[in-house]
């Protein structure tokens, strides 16, 4: 009497198993009792049950040790439960004893692949290819060559395999891949194309495009892909992290400040993000945002200088100067090579005419490998930004006394001058600059806008901003001062035309404002309006525009 139905059944599919397999097996050398356990094996791995089957093909290899076919089976079946490393002995087996299943060179392949061995990897896949057009294969063996360097036997394997499956995506992408690892850009970007042609939310694709233009070096193209493709993985944090490097390189403060919270809502312990959160909000002017988010990283990385010294810049912003002081010697301490906490200290040495820590200070600075003219010239930039011009002309006047040929002095001065009204010597620190750098664009254009906005030598004003249109066409700010002048000139409609060439180039509010001021004289109100609010977006604090729109 059985003992239940599933044995009934076991021994009515083992017995059916074993005719078919005499059938099969009839020319192979199996004994009677390994066929017997070779057969339940193929039963069991029929079933499902990888464990049970192997179990059985190794009772089998016990009457028939050499046998090519039992040793190729259990080399498969253990594939299946992961045990590579005994897979791998039975199939080296198995091919000795004169098997010829390409297959069993796939789990050589995988093996030597595991332990980094690319070189046999390579092979073993290459003598499975002779004998199978397996499509995992051939993807598996050209990421081998691409890791082995060895890109176009891996490119000439794709396009083959492209031809069979013109519509596969990871073929694509794997060729565009690879173009781009040759630097053949256009081609890497055409196969990127195809892609998104086959699929346009197909991830990858967008991110290879966004690679291939940064290496490119075209960041605005970059980043536009890098963001698609952020929208469709939005769990890629790296990316993410890139995509606020880019902005933070264009000075997008407000892109860098909402991706950062997007990013810290998910991963709030990701430090390196708040750090650029709270510089985000340090240059939107957000200080008590600002203050609370470098205060918070001072918890999370105490020892971090970099934290300290933006904590010392907030409270030294916010007049608390002694506050200020304490962070900018933390940071010191932390950090005795940056030299900025120093800078810092200086400033604050000059704003109270301490003239001890003033001259110990600038020894220190000196110490750090800072020449005097350089010293000088900080603390007159810091100053002009602080609108204190006539403190600036002092430490710029010192410069240049130091460096008379200090380029980047003379051109400060020439604003500092403008902003006191002096615009005699502001036409004097320009043109020092020109007989010193005969290619500065930014010089030509300063001092030929100083002429325009001062209704001076306006022809000399023309050719003076065209130079500088010369050296570099695509500056909205050189494009800009010419518009202006053509306003100035009576010629609107080509003031227009430059102008609004200019906002392409360059968002900034007094280009916005002076479009705005040829729309008015041109009696079109309404797109003045636009242009002056517009400017104002980018300046709240420019009163003059505001009370034009009053």
């Amino acid at each position: 009497m059985y003992k239940s139905i599933s044995s009934i059944l076991l021994l009515f599919f083992s017995l059916l198993t074993l005719e078919c397999a005499k059938e099969v097996k009839q020319e192979s050398q199996f004994s009677q009792a390994a066929l017997e356990h070779y057969t339940l094996g193929q039963f069991y791995e029929q079933q499902g049950s990888d464990s049970l089957a192997v179990l059985e093909y190794r009772e089998a290899l016990i009457f028939s040790p050499d046998n090519p076919e039992i040793q190729s089976d259990i080399a498969f079946a253990l594939v299946k439960i992961g045990n590579y490393s005994e897979a791998q002995k039975y199939a080296e087996k198995s091919i000795r004893n004169g098997a010829e299943d390409k297959n069993l060179y796939i789990i050589l392949g995988n093996k030597a692949k595991e332990e980094g061995h690319f070189n046999k990897a390579i092979s073993f896949y290459g003598k499975a290819l002779s004998d199978t057009t397996n499509y995992f294969l051939v993807l598996n063996l050209a990421q081998l060559l691409r890791e082995s360097n060895m890109m176009n036997d891996a490119i000439s394997l794709l396009q083959a395999l492209k031809k069979r499956y013109p519509f596969d995506l990871k073929v694509h992408t794997q060729l565009g891949d690879l173009y781009g690892r040759l630097n053949n850009l256009s081609l890497a970007i055409q196969e990127f194309k195809e892609a998104l042609a086959i699929d346009s939310l197909y991830y990858p694709a967008w991110l290879g495009i966004g690679i291939i233009y940064e290496i490119k070096k075209l960041p605005d193209s970059s980043v536009i892909f890098y963001k698609r493709a952020s929208l469709l993985n939005p769990q890629n944090l790296n990316l993410r992290k890139r995509i606020i490097e880019f902005d933070l390189m264009k000075g997008n403060w407000s892109e860098v400040r909402d991706l950062s919270i997007k990013i810290l809502q998910d991963s709030p312990t990701e430090s390196s993000v708040r750090k650029q959160l709270a510089y985000a909000y340090y240059k939107l002017g957000n200080r008590e945002n600002a203050l609370e988010q470098y205060l918070l990283l001072s918890g999370l990385l105490p020892r971090d200088a970099y934290i300290h010294h933006f904590l010392g810049r907030l409270y030294y912003e916010g007049n608390e100067i002694e506050k200020a002081k304490s962070e900018f010697n933390h940071s010191l301490k932390l950090n005795p090579d940056f030299t900025p906490n120093l800078e810092y200290l200086f400033f604050i040495s000059i704003r109270e005419n301490d003239e001890e820590s003033l001259l110990s200070l600038f020894l220190d600075l000196q110490q750090k490998g800072m020449k005097p003219e350089d010293i000088y010239f900080s603390a007159g930039t810091h100053f002009y930004g602080e609108k204190q011009y006539e403190t600036a002309n002092t430490f710029l006047h010192k410069s240049v006394d130091e460096n008379p040929d200090y380029v980047r002095a003379w051109y400060t001065l020439g604003f500092v001058f403008e902003k006191l009204d002096d615009i005699d010597s502001a036409e004097y620190a320009y043109r020092r600059v020109l007989d010193l750098d005969t290619l500065s664009g930014n010089t030509f254009n300063a001092l030929g806008y100083l002429f325009v906005e001062h209704n001076r030598n306006l022809e000399e004003a023309e050719r003076l901003i065209n130079r500088a249109i010369a050296i570099d066409s695509l500056n909205g700010y050189y494009i800009d001062s010419l518009g202006w002048l053509y306003f100035k000139l009576g010629s609107l409609n080509r003031a227009k035309e430059l102008l609004i060439k200019a906002t392409k180039y360059a968002q900034d509010p007094i280009i916005y404002e002076h479009l705005g001021g040829v729309y008015e004289k041109l009696g079109d109100i309404e797109k003045a309006t636009e242009m002056w609010r517009k400017s104002i977006e980018l300046n709240p604090e420019n009163d003059e525009v505001k009370n034009k729109l009053k």
